[in-house]
């Protein structure tokens, strides 16, 4: 398995494509659609996974939409449309519902690569993360040193500290944390280090 990381320079937010022999999935489609195309060559994606509502992360989802868009929970599937809450103006991202809902804990297999969703609200009440063996996409949950801001529409600190505490620092030490913004980290160095939430 492969992990592409595409930065865009304008939200320096990660977009991430998970590639195995051949077929990848897309993890949030951010504000670089012609670099999110560009590193997609040659592979085939059928399935786009949302961590959260956030313009930066949904930006580029009518220009490739010809995948099926996943997320973790209904009321990141309604978020979306509400350009209230994602953040995005006058302009709505997505002219088309979520395909896919996964629920808390599910586990479900993406073209022979195995997702587990984690519900973790804080950032947006609709937040989630994806593990994918041992890498999670943590969106804009959790961070290298940091978390997800709070003050945000649906956003709320208690939520969040409880999804950083009673599930992601439950996973393995090992596991390697891909992030909506920054740098990779681990697991096992954010509940030594991190200066939000430490274990």
């Amino acid at each position: 398995m492969h992990i592409k990381t595409i930065v865009s320079e304008e939200m320096q937010q990660n977009c991430y494509i998970v590639e195995k022999d051949g077929i990848g999935l897309l993890i949030d489609p951010g504000m670089d659609t012609f670099k999110i195309l560009k590193e997609a060559e040659g592979i085939k994606i059928k399935y786009i996974l949302l961590t959260h509502c956030h313009f930066d992360h949904i930006y580029s989802l009518n220009e490739i939409r010809d995948s099926k868009m996943v997320v973790g929970s209904e009321k990141c599937s309604r978020n979306i449309l509400d350009t209230k809450i994602s953040l995005s103006g006058d302009r709505r991202l997505s002219d088309k519902p979520c395909d896919i809902i996964m629920s808390d804990g599910e586990k479900r297999s993406f073209d022979r690569i195995y997702v587990k969703c984690i519900y973790t609200p804080g950032h947006t009440d609709g937040s989630v993360c994806y593990l994918i063996e041992n890498n999670l996409f943590s969106g804009d949950t959790l961070f290298s040193g940091s978390v997800g801001r709070c003050d945000l529409p649906t956003g709320n600190i208690k939520d969040l500290e409880n999804s950083v505490r009673k599930k992601l620092y439950k996973l393995p030490d090992s596991v390697t944390v891909y992030p909506g913004h920054g740098g990779s980290t681990s697991i096992g160095f954010e509940k030594k280090n991190n200066g939000y939430f430490t274990e």
